[in-house]
């Protein structure tokens, strides 16, 4: 089952690919249709980092509503058409009593990936995550305890808890064929110790993605000192040379992880990804870029209604490409604009193409 669900997104996805070529350097366009989509299972959390891209979400909403399997459902459903990848978020998704729920039912609707990003201080109470998600994404921002418990604000021993669980719940991912992500977020004040994180992943099979810290469109550590910015030159670089020996231990295209060592700007297009909250409502691509031009809900997903009508009700896909003059790097964004700059190179990196990876690696 699981084969022909990533057989059948696979598929999609090259569609996908050549259609938003075509679209993005082909005609200059600046609107290209969604790879993935991001829904928003809560905005509750039990953490409280400081470069939390949904803080003022989780402010208003600590202790979030359940949304009820059937909704939830009627919203899969608006969504399968058009977009084949799901990774469900929030908040910490962990804390909705029906996540088990949610992430089997998008299996059975055949998304693939299912992905869910979790801080994992609650993965040991909620085992079948690991057998219903393809992908486990796992916060890891420092090993040490005091310092991971400051940059999450929460207490040292529930740190501990934490890395127990990513240890665990590797393993038992692994038993159902699926795997545990580690996410790296680089900071001016982690970015020394972030060669401890990697080691951390190396040693339990955990492969690793790594973002800078995004604070008003810009990378923080863009701002650090010149020592804290040759330590992070020198991590990412670190980053690459494992990924180029051993590719399935990071997460990223080279393009992109070179992208983020440079804090360089890029054609950003972020319609490329598709964002939606609890109840349906699929939310502004982009806040910044699209302030004034495009409404902050786009439309809401009914049993009437899917994504692909409200997004070309809601956006004029002819609209020419208008550059930012933001430098975000969050994955979402750049990674499919450096995938439209060089598809060659992501075609090579990630297509389920053995012979032509093979040959790649060869020449």
């Amino acid at each position: 089952m699981q084969i022909v669900r990533k057989c059948r997104a696979s598929a999609l996805l090259v569609r996908r690919m050549v259609g938003n070529l075509v679209r993005a350097c082909g005609l200059n366009l600046d609107h290209i249709l969604p790879y993935l989509v991001v829904y928003h299972a809560n905005y509750a959390c039990n953490a409280a980092c400081s470069f939390c891209g949904r803080a003022a979400d989780i402010a208003k909403a600590r202790n979030g509503s359940e949304i009820p399997i059937e909704e939830i459902e009627t919203i899969f459903w608006g969504l399968r058409s058009l977009v084949p990848s799901l990774y469900v978020a929030g908040g910490e998704p962990l804390l909705q009593r029906n996540i088990e729920a949610i992430l089997e039912l998008a299996r059975a609707m055949n998304f693939w990936p299912v992905a869910v990003n979790t801080n994992a201080t609650l993965l040991d109470e909620r085992p079948d995550v690991c057998r219903f998600a393809d992908k486990i994404v796992v916060s890891i921002h420092s090993t040490d305890v005091a310092a991971a418990a400051d940059i999450f604000h929460i207490r040292p021993r529930m740190v501990e808890r934490m890395f127990d669980n990513i240890r665990h719940g590797a393993i038992e991912a692994q038993r159902h064929g699926n795997r545990v992500v580690g996410n790296c977020v680089l900071t001016g004040q982690n970015t020394a110790s972030a060669h401890k994180v990697l080691d951390f992943c190396l040693k339990y099979g955990i492969p690793l993605s790594i973002v800078p810290a995004i604070e008003e469109y810009w990378p923080t550590v863009e701002r650090a000192n010149a020592p804290v910015r040759a330590d992070y030159v020198r991590f990412v670089e670190r980053v690459i040379t494992t990924k180029r020996a051993n590719p399935d231990a990071v997460h990223g295209s080279i393009r992109f992880l070179e992208r983020v060592r440079d804090l360089g700007s890029f054609a950003c297009r972020p319609t490329s990804i598709m964002s939606v909250d609890p109840h349906g409502n699929i939310i502004i691509p982009c806040q910044y870029k699209y302030a004034g031009t495009v409404p902050q809900h786009l439309g809401r997903i009914t049993a009437t209604r899917d994504a692909a009508s409200i997004l070309h009700t809601a956006l004029n896909y002819r609209t020419p490409f208008q550059a930012c003059d933001k430098r975000c790097l969050k994955a979402c964004y750049a990674e499919p604009a450096v995938s439209i700059e060089t598809p060659l190179a992501l075609a090579l990196e990630f297509l389920p193409l053995a012979g032509l990876q093979s040959l790649s690696r060869k020449q």
